[in-house]
């Protein structure tokens, strides 16, 4: 079988020969070093199998030298994909844009997700990722990466204790939590011990 495989990538023909006793034309074949697979009687004087197509011009040599005839049935493999599509350069152009858009739009920010935090800090963290650049609409790889942005967001917006970032796909995912000021009591100073009786 390793001599068969890649077949499909260089291409390959299915071939009928049509003569008397056609089984001997596929054993000169084998005498000229010529790969053949899936051999097939389909009658008495043919036979059909499968042959690289880098083999089609020896085969067609060889027939010269012989009585047999050769009908070509089937064409499998790259080259002849290669071959209809330069055919039909509307589709291969619509194929090349659409790949080409699809890069364009997956290389951009489409959302900016922030939960944990209270509405003022959210716009606060809002206006620190415009500055930093990361906003939808903007380049993916112009973006600083999560760590980073996660370590500028903590310093420039003091009320963070802690922020985790994370990208999926074309998005930014933000969970905040705030820290937490704690009013101390006041303590009352000295006072005077009154007594009712």
């Amino acid at each position: 079988m390793k001599h068969i495989q890649g077949s499909f990538l260089t291409g390959y023909v299915t071939i009928m020969i049509k003569g008397t006793l056609p089984e001997r034309f596929y054993q000169l074949c084998l005498d000229h070093n010529i790969i053949i697979w899936n051999v097939k009687k389909v009658a008495q004087d043919q036979c059909q199998a499968n042959i690289k197509l880098q083999d089609i011009h020896v085969v067609s040599n060889l027939l010269e030298q012989t009585d047999y005839d050769m009908k070509i049935i089937h064409r499998k493999g790259i080259p002849f994909l290669y071959e209809r599509f330069m055919k039909r350069k509307e589709i291969l152009m619509s194929l090349v844009l659409s790949i080409l858009l699809i890069i364009f739009l997956s290389n951009i920010i489409w959302k900016v997700d922030i939960t944990g935090v209270s509405s003022d800090i959210e716009e606060k963290i809002s206006k620190q990722l415009e500055s930093y650049g990361v906003h939808p609409g903007s380049w993916i790889f112009t973006a600083d990466s999560p760590s980073i942005i996660q370590q500028k967001l903590l310093h420039d917006v003091p009320e963070l204790l802690w922020i985790g970032i994370h990208r999926k796909g074309t998005g930014y995912f933000l969970e905040g939590v705030e820290k937490t000021i704690v009013k101390q009591e006041e303590v009352p100073g000295p006072r005077n011990l009154v007594a009712t009786k």
